[in-house]
């Protein structure tokens, strides 16, 4: 009997020495972390949400939650860069927290777009979050809005009013320049040119740790980032969130800018997410005129081939129940034509373009 309870005392020994080398982080970090983000002093808590980032500390996500909370109505600077660093510890944990609960943090443009992530890492569950952020004006740069799209249609949520809204504002352009002067030249940097790295001036606020940025870009897979918030698109990137410590000073920025309308660019991403139909948003074509044949042969092919990828994308929006034909009765996407002739002598006019063929209209 007693050399089968020592054997159980050496295996419990084992084991506990074995513990995982995270769990023995966090056993010894967590007390004074805990501590921190109990303190009322801002600088405290700011370190407390840095260090829970750093070392990846998810048993003090409960207590980063709590001081988010505490300071969720506290104003000023200091109280800014507390929230800054606490969001930043919640995404540096991996945290999984409920959309109502830092929805207030996407008002403030330092923790907008961490915010943003924090909340697209659950599109089912915040689904209603999203959506009020896709319909709602946003800023001229600000991809948030962009974002919350691109996530609830790779979530297969439907958004059938901002659809009608993306399709209702989306004008393909077809320009044609006809001998248009060259521009001057300028002088071409070589390919692999980079600019000099400017010398790196280390922004730190006194007691405070060092100023992180959270923004949204778009970049390629293989790039470090802290996180993909959604994937590849068409031809648009991965949508990451790119994380930088001694970020500049953004303190000063307390609202947000004005709003400004969906791009055509947006407009075609998410059409073409919903209906895998792609139109070329916009068609510049520049050509020298060898004669009204050559000139016809050149551009009614691509005039014809946009005007038949508009026409698929309605039927496609039609087909998969996104629009009916009450929402858009015997509607076409327009398409802005422009045909610019430059011609040094132009005593005959450009020939007309042909109405398209039965099958191409």
């Amino acid at each position: 009997m007693w050399k089968i309870l020592a054997a159980l005392l050496s295996v419990m020994t084992v084991s506990l020495s074995a513990q995982d080398p995270q769990q023995q982080l966090d056993t010894m970090l967590l007390p004074e972390i805990e501590r921190r983000l109990a303190s009322d002093v801002a600088a405290d808590v700011a370190w407390g949400g840095y260090l829970v980032h750093h070392y990846r500390l998810r048993r003090a996500q409960r207590q980063v939650c709590e001081a988010l909370t505490r300071w969720r109505e506290s104003d000023g600077r200091d109280a800014r860069i507390v929230r800054l660093h606490l969001l930043d510890g919640l995404l540096g944990s991996g945290a999984l927290v409920p959309a109502d609960d830092v929805e207030f943090l996407l008002g403030d443009p330092m923790t907008r777009e961490g915010a943003f992530c924090l909340i697209a890492q659950q599109p089912h569950s915040s689904s209603e979050t999203l959506r009020r952020l896709a319909m709602q004006p946003a800023p001229a740069g600000d991809m948030t809005r962009m974002g919350a799209a691109r996530v609830l249609f790779a979530a297969s949520v439907r958004m059938d009013e901002l659809t009608k809204m993306l399709v209702s504002g989306f004008v393909p352009e077809f320009v044609v320049d006809v001998d248009k002067p060259a521009e001057p030249l300028r002088r071409q940097l070589p390919l692999d040119w980079e600019p000099p790295e400017q010398p790196t001036t280390l922004v730190r606020i006194q007691g405070f740790p060092p100023l992180v940025s959270l923004r949204l870009e778009n970049a390629d897979e293989t790039e470090r980032f802290e996180r993909v918030v959604a994937r590849a698109a068409g031809d648009q990137a991965p949508l990451v969130l790119r994380r930088k410590e001694h970020a500049k000073d953004l303190t000063d920025r307390s609202t947000l800018d004005e709003p400004v309308d969906w791009t055509n660019h947006e407009r075609r991403i998410l059409l073409q997410m919903m209906t895998r139909v792609a139109v070329q948003e916009r068609i510049h074509l520049r050509l020298r005129f060898h004669g009204d044949d050559a000139y016809l042969a050149e551009v009614v092919p691509l005039r014809d081939a946009q005007r038949n990828a508009c026409d698929s994308l309605m039927a496609a929006l039609l087909s998969g129940g996104y629009l009916s034909a009450e929402d858009l009765p015997g509607r076409r996407i327009r398409i802005d034509s422009q045909i610019n002739d430059y011609r040094r002598v132009q005593a005959v006019g450009l020939p007309q373009l042909p109405l398209p063929s039965p099958q191409d209209r």
